[in-house]
């Protein structure tokens, strides 16, 4: 891989935790990491029980949190039920998603058009929204009937309704509906579209036929659903060639479901980064570790874009984030850094 472009960026949190409920507190225990021993063969398993039977019982409970927007200040509560909201509180998590987030920080600009696809209850719609300035469209687009109303409620709260427009069905390559299914029954964040009529009915439609602004950013996270994403919208991303990041799983066994995603984008001539965060030590990058274990003490830190060709992907982790760039915008994506971070010298590739 090659490191192509580098800013120093500054890592923001707009959410605090002010009070979790019992079924929370327990989700906490169960899933915790790191584990010892005890947390591993006693606390944990004891917890997973638990919070398994208290769901099967429908007691849930509300958790609440501080929301610092963009302009304002305000307190949201959440229905503890929904384990995505893990994203809040896991102490694993002291920076959800940090490298993505710490991207769209640089490459979100005023008036920008973002699509969050998967959001959700809208974590990344929220941080988003939050960042100063910001007078652009958000369309969170989230397929989940039980988890829709928590992004509704959520935005609501937030008082983001005028910037943060809700839709309720999944982006597909048809406008056939789909079924939404839970693999372990438990974590909404891995909710998967698929024709299993067991699941729950949800509506699709294709990024082409969409009647709203086109985007100048998509963050994609449709467990194992992108390519289907990009190939019911290849005439929007020919005609805007918005940047892409997008989640995707190392399947080593199916090497070909692994690419399809990035051969769909490639042969719109889109080329691929791996951001990630790292330390010069004698002029060499090195790799700070998970995107997610950056310490609440570390202000900021440099953010890097790593090219690499599809066919590099098998050496790289299990599950990664994807940023994608048409050529056409490559220039643009320099200039994005070089303001993050004047000092840099990288070239665009």
């Amino acid at each position: 891989m090659i490191l192509s472009f580098s800013a120093r960026q500054s890592l923001r949190k707009p959410f605090q935790v002010i009070s979790l409920p019992l079924l929370a507190k327990l989700y906490r225990n169960a899933y915790s990491l790191p584990q010892n021993r005890l947390q591993r063969f006693i606390t944990a398993p004891v917890s997973r029980k638990l919070h398994r039977l208290f769901l099967s019982l429908h007691f849930t409970g509300r958790g609440r949190f501080k929301y610092q927007g963009s302009r304002t200040q305000t307190e949201i509560f959440f229905r503890s039920a929904n384990t995505q909201f893990h994203s809040l509180y896991l102490p694993q998590f002291s920076y959800f998603e940090a490298e993505t987030l710490a991207l769209l920080d640089i490459l979100i600009q005023p008036n920008d058009v973002f699509y969050d696809i998967g959001s959700n209850w809208g974590h990344v719609s929220l941080h988003a929204a939050s960042l100063p300035g910001f007078t652009g469209e958000i369309h969170a687009f989230e397929p989940m009937p039980a988890t829709f109303p928590d992004l509704v409620k959520t935005v609501k709260q937030a008082g983001l309704e005028a910037t943060v427009s809700c839709h309720h069905y999944a982006l597909s390559d048809t406008n056939e509906p789909g079924y939404m299914t839970l693999p372990d029954g438990i974590h909404s964040g891995n909710a998967t579209l698929s024709m299993d009529t067991k699941g729950v009915r949800t509506e699709r439609k294709k990024l082409d036929d969409l009647h709203i602004s086109p985007p100048n950013i998509l963050k994609v996270d449709a467990e194992g659903h992108e390519p289907n994403v990009f190939g019911g919208g290849k005439q929007m991303l020919a005609e805007h060639t918005p940047y892409i990041i997008f989640e995707n799983f190392r399947k080593p066994q199916e090497p070909l479901s692994t690419l399809h995603p990035l051969f769909i984008l490639q042969e719109l001539d889109y080329v691929f980064f791996l951001p990630l965060f790292y330390t010069l030590y004698e002029g060499i990058p090195v790799h700070q570790g998970s995107q997610d274990h950056l310490p609440d003490t570390a202000p900021e830190a440099l953010l890097g874009l790593f090219l690499f060709q599809a066919e590099e992907r098998f050496f790289l982790d299990e599950q990664i984030n994807i940023f994608a760039c048409h050529k056409n915008r490559l220039e643009e994506l320099k200039q994005l850094f070089k303001n993050a971070h004047p000092s840099s010298d990288l070239q665009s590739v």
